[in-house]
């Protein structure tokens, strides 16, 4: 079971989202590209908050992996990206000027970049430049195996 908690300070997030993540469809990018379910009885903000405000909830999807997400104003490359998996006795613990997280019976996980060959062959897509995105990499290393091979057919 996995406990999580996240104080936020106001606006800074205007996308912010918890998922449960149990596959990967690589002929969509970004969030899309994850499949699973939102953990929205956790973090019912969706597409940010007005206020400060503090979440605190058990995760209810079991799942191989979840990733908390928050796209601030500045863009991408400034989002707060976590991914991790259940394990049960470890702790996240994560504090910016934006935002305080800790997650218990979880261990996070690293997000390796696409290596020049996996990029290539990611070049078929029409947003080949976009497939670097967090969620993409996330789908990449960690849940190809999920992929039927024919979404990779042309």
């Amino acid at each position: 079971m996995i406990d999580f908690y996240m104080k936020l300070k106001a606006g800074v997030f205007p996308y912010l989202w918890l998922k449960a993540i149990r596959g990967f469809n690589p002929k969509d990018n970004y969030a899309a590209c994850l499949l699973g379910e939102y953990e929205t009885q956790v973090l019912p903000f969706g597409l940010g908050i007005k206020k400060n405000g503090t979440v605190r909830g058990i995760l209810k999807h079991p799942a191989p992996y979840y990733v908390l997400c928050g796209i601030p104003h500045e863009g991408l490359e400034y989002a707060l990206y976590i991914l991790f998996r259940e394990k049960q006795g470890e702790r996240i613990s994560y504090e910016d000027t934006r935002a305080i997280v800790k997650i218990l019976n979880a261990k996070r996980l690293d997000l390796p970049p696409l290596t020049k060959e996996e990029i290539d062959v990611t070049s078929w897509r029409q947003d080949a430049p976009k497939s670097i995105s967090p969620c993409y990499r996330l789908g990449w290393h960690y849940l190809l195996n999920t992929v039927p091979k024919k979404l990779f057919e042309i």
